[in-house]
């Protein structure tokens, strides 16, 4: 095979190269990162459904919109990038979340590890699975290749040994602790905050005026406002004769302290103090 001149680029399923094909462009997805050219992607996928890298002797299986333009010119850059924003996404904890800094030195550590061993290739089956059990105890949504059709829609697929996993460690995490895998360590404990009573702007000052009722035959009485009442000016201007009346008697009586009923029903018997009797 005649190789390829400074800056030429060729499709391995096709073998076309861009000098010949000035057109030609390529598309790469997040599993294998293989670049395949569009031309190869629409001619596998013509039929629909699931399939197999163009890229020889790959066996990764994609739906068509796993396929995407790459974003980098350099692919290392793009995988690391891709890794981090994944794993950056689900292990999304922050500094405040911890009971100290060191507990949080310690995630940051565990996430990079995360990060370097799907990279690098290193235990990289350990880790998605550790991720994955995360997600699954978490409760979180998991967008992967595999489980997205056409569309974007999710297959829904019955329990998982990763999900049976997932679920035997949360029963031994207790309720109140964020992270029901136990994967994280040293975070702060759920503290269900206590329900507090409905703001009162009035630090309980009662609405109502209970120091006087106001009949309609108590404010007809001859009160020495008649000409306020029926003057025709005032009205226009809002006045109100029976809030001004409300107003007057409120501020009467609120000072006092007492209500008459209750001083009716209660005998006061005043002290009797001799002229000798210190005061």
């Amino acid at each position: 095979m005649e190789p390829l001149a400074d800056g030429d680029e060729q499709c391995p399923a096709c073998l076309t190269r861009k000098s010949a094909s000035p057109n030609l462009r390529f598309k790469i997805n997040n599993k294998c990162y293989h670049r395949i050219c569009e031309s190869c992607i629409d001619r596998v996928y013509a039929s629909g459904g699931q399939h197999t890298c163009p890229y020889p002797h790959c066996k990764n299986t994609f739906w068509k919109n796993a396929w995407r333009t790459q974003t980098f010119e350099d692919l290392n850059v793009e995988k690391e990038v891709n890794i981090r924003r994944d794993i950056y996404s689900t292990l999304n904890k922050e500094e405040g979340d911890f009971i100290s800094k060191r507990a949080y030195d310690d995630f940051l550590e565990l996430r990079e590890m995360f990060v370097m061993n799907l990279l690098l290739g290193t235990e990289a089956q350990a880790t998605r699975r550790k991720l994955n059990e995360y997600k699954e105890a978490n409760g979180l949504v998991r967008l992967k290749d595999e489980a997205a059709g056409p569309k974007g829609k999710i297959k829904r697929t019955s329990a998982t040994p990763v999900a049976a996993t997932a679920a035997a460690a949360a029963a031994v995490v207790d309720d109140d602790y964020p992270d029901r895998s136990g994967l994280i360590e040293g975070l702060k404990r759920i503290v269900i905050p206590e329900v507090l009573p409905p703001y009162d702007p009035l630090q309980g000052v009662p609405l109502h005026k209970d120091y006087f009722t106001i009949t309609d035959d108590g404010i007809n009485m001859d009160t020495g406002y008649e000409q306020y009442r029926k003057d025709e000016m005032l009205a226009i201007e809002g006045y109100d004769f029976r809030e001004a009346l409300e107003e007057t008697l409120t501020r009467a009586f609120a000072g006092l302290g007492v209500f008459i009923q209750a001083e009716k029903s209660t005998t006061l018997t005043a002290p009797v103090v001799g002229l000798d009797d210190p005061f």
